[in-house]
């Protein structure tokens, strides 16, 4: 691993930025920063960027910072290792330059939830807080305007962030869960295990806090956490305090309220402060919301259950049978056993996108109704036919978004938008 001086020097020629969007655009208002000019390369050339990243244009940079959507795999990193270039991520670069602590937050499901309760709670406590990483922000957004010693950093970390971390260094991770996801990246379950494994080896205090199946996990795979690691049980909530009257009393969220009481435990803040942050929090967009409910029927959006763990965490959420519209882009895993795990749970399946075939034939042996649907809102009307009062219509696909929709959050705005037009037209036929 290079030291930060090296890094440094590489900063007296023009870096290298590969992406243009979000990440890309702050790493180069921080290269400004720095007083440091950078070039953009992005494959749809966007802002001006070039299109592709030739032999010629390696002989210009010494140093490349990457986009999280670059794998380690993508020719233009290969090509820039080939030309002897340094190639950092974005989220390993900025925390080169910030000042203040470094909260990590990674796992398969829970973490934006996490980082933005945190967040809010730490303000409520009275510190600098701010929520960045994979939840929308990068690090390197911050450190022009508000970067200080005084500052906490929520990151919240993905596997394509944290698998080739060298120089990011938190002083506390909080690992919420594991379960399969990103195979179609990291090839094995052992692959996404070890890339997010990579924040244990980078922590630079005993601060570790992990859901028992990260520690499961871990044990499966041939892998040890540390003596010091604290490892919740997700059954056990006699510890959580005053939370009934809010949304972490309920499954999924508890397990989130768990690790962020333990954090703060162990930080010495006063959990009085800390539950009435519960009491005042809500969740982002697209994660287990009730959207509507008429005539008996519930409508839930779950759009940001992009993995199985995260769909099987929803239908485990209430307690009996539902209408569940699931599907989409494949991201690898065992869509068998996640049909199998997901069947106890089902009133009737209303399959779309790529998977929907797969999942149709996998489920069809099993007595309950299952069909496919060409769009959302054929699947919506159809679980809204075969629904008796009392009932509940959950989306929360299991799968990526890139089949039919551009992101998670159009899908779910489009499911919004379709049970908003079937209550109108509802309540013109029963008018």
């Amino acid at each position: 691993m290079l030291d930060t001086q090296e890094i440094l020097k590489t900063l007296n020629r023009p870096v290298a930025v590969f992406g243009s969007g979000v990440s890309g655009r702050s790493v180069g208002r921080l290269l400004n920063h720095l007083g440091v000019s950078a070039e953009y390369f992005d494959q749809l050339g966007s802002m001006g960027a070039s299109r592709s990243f030739e032999d010629f244009h390696a002989t210009r940079h010494e140093l490349v910072i990457y986009s999280p959507g670059f794998s380690q795999g993508h020719p233009w990193l290969q090509k820039a290792r080939q030309h002897g270039l340094i190639c950092l991520g974005e989220m390993d670069f900025a925390s080169i330059f910030w000042k203040g602590r470094i909260v990590a937050i990674t796992g398969t499901n829970g973490k934006t939830s996490l980082t933005k309760f945190l967040t809010e709670a730490l303000r409520l406590n009275g510190q600098d807080a701010f929520a960045v990483g994979n939840i929308g922000m990068p690090l390197s957004q911050l450190i022009p305007d508000l970067n200080s010693d005084k500052a906490i950093a929520l990151c919240e970390v993905s596997s394509f962030q944290s698998e080739s971390m060298n120089h990011f260094v938190p002083d506390t991770l909080l690992w919420t869960n594991m379960s399969a996801d990103h195979l179609d990246r990291h090839d094995s379950m052992e692959g996404y295990f070890k890339a997010k494994y990579r924040l244990v080896e980078r922590l630079c205090s005993p601060r570790l806090i992990v859901g028992s199946s990260v520690s499961e996990t871990s044990e499966k795979l041939g892998y040890s956490l540390p003596n010091h690691t604290i490892i919740l049980d997700e059954k056990d909530s006699s510890n959580l305090g005053n939370i009934e009257d809010t949304l972490f009393s309920k499954w999924p969220q508890r397990e989130n309220y768990n690790l962020a009481r333990n954090f703060w435990e162990i930080s010495g803040f006063n959990t009085n402060v800390l539950e009435q942050a519960a009491r005042r929090f809500s969740l982002p967009r697209h994660r287990l919301q009730r959207v509507a409910e008429w005539n008996g029927i519930s409508f839930w959006n779950d759009s940001k259950a992009t993995n199985f763990g995260a769909t099987l965490a929803a239908l485990k959420r209430f307690g009996h049978k539902v209408h569940w519209i699931g599907g989409g882009h494949s991201k690898g895993g065992e869509i068998g056993s996640f049909a199998n795990e997901i069947l106890p749970y089902l009133e009737g399946a209303y399959l779309i996108g790529e998977t929907s075939t797969s999942l149709q034939n996998l489920l069809s042996d099993s007595g309950t109704f299952v069909e496919s649907y060409a769009g959302l809102q054929n699947a919506l009307l159809a679980a809204y036919m075969r629904a008796d009062s009392p009932s509940v219509i959950l989306f929360s696909p299991g799968f990526s978004s890139f089949d039919q929709f551009s992101n998670y959050e159009d899908r779910g705005n489009k499911f919004i938008n379709a049970v908003t037009e079937l209550r109108q037209q509802n309540s013109l036929l029963s008018a």
